[in-house]
């Protein structure tokens, strides 16, 4: 079903087709809402009535909305329209160029078989490796001259704390202490590995206005998970805590060791600098672990 100009699609006017595929066509629209231009890919609606075909499109509609690459275009909205689906990609100042690209990129996101839940991130890291290459490979062929690496640090953890051990269900506090130098701090980045069971889904904590151009203060994790009421004991995990910026600029990643023992006792002192004045909380992570021997 092609789209004539004009078309509306919710709050997006049709302006021009960019091509068509297997498994749609895409067009150029405009969010009449956002006064922006963007990138529309539409089902065919005898496609949207194919279960498979239908699982396909909203796996590169979740696979896309994990990705963060400036190779990438970004997902702003799926929706549907006359029976059949769509997804929203842009903001895009080179159109052609960027769909193109998405493409290839879409195509390594749907190699293998589907992503399970407590996999996906693992297989999502990857994929950004994947991605980089390919866009190496791209800056080769054309001559592109590869970006200067950033030498500023617009945000740095400066110092963090956490305790090694404690009981299954204990209630974790992970202490950091986070300097931006440029944009605001507006997130932090929670990520765990679990040997015997991978990487779980990134966890976000937004931040408090307070604290978004420094902040000294402690993440909580109460650890007893609904999925599971025991963990072996002398399981190990690994947390990776990373600052984000409205810019999108990350902070290096500060890891945190973890054993569960039973018998540990919590700490009483705290380290410098968490040892001077109020240490707010500044948020909870919500990460449910998984008793890899009792299955999910």
């Amino acid at each position: 079903m092609a789209l004539a100009t004009g078309t509306r699609l919710g709050p997006y006017e049709i302006l021009s087709p960019l091509g068509a595929g297997g498994m749609g066509e895409v067009y150029r629209a405009r969010d009449t809402r956002l006064n922006r231009d963007v990138a529309i890919k539409v089902l065919p609606e005898h496609l949207s009535t194919n279960p498979e075909l239908r699982e396909r499109f909203e796996r590169e509609a979740r696979a896309i909305s994990q990705l963060s690459h400036p190779h990438i275009c970004v997902l702003h909205d799926i929706g549907q329209h006359e029976g059949a689906d769509y997804l929203v990609l842009g903001s895009l100042t080179k159109i052609g160029d960027d769909i193109r690209l998405d493409a290839h990129l879409i195509g390594i996101a749907e190699e293998g078989p589907p992503m399970s839940a407590y996999g996906e991130q693992k297989s999502i890291d990857d994929l950004m490796v994947k991605i980089d290459n390919f866009a190496r490979a791209i800056g080769d062929r054309f001559g592109w001259a590869p970006s200067e690496p950033d030498t500023k640090a617009p945000i740095i953890i400066t110092n963090s704390y956490a305790a090694e051990k404690g009981r299954y269900g204990t209630i974790w506090k992970i202490y950091i202490e986070v300097q931006a130098t440029e944009a605001e701090i507006i997130r932090i980045a929670a990520k765990v590995d679990q040997p015997g069971q991978g990487r779980y889904p990134i966890h976000y904590i937004s931040l408090k206005p307070p604290y978004r151009k420094y902040l000294k203060g402690y993440l909580q994790w109460n650890t007893f998970s609904s999925k599971t009421n025991i963990l072996k004991e002398g399981t190990q995990l690994t947390l990776g805590i990373s600052a984000i910026d409205k810019e999108e600029n990350r902070s290096k990643e500060v890891f945190f060791p973890f054993s569960f023992e039973s018998g540990v006792k919590d700490q009483a002192t705290l380290p410098p600098p968490f040892d001077q004045g109020d240490i707010p909380r500044l948020g909870y992570i919500g990460i449910d672990l998984v008793n890899p021997d009792r299955g999910r």
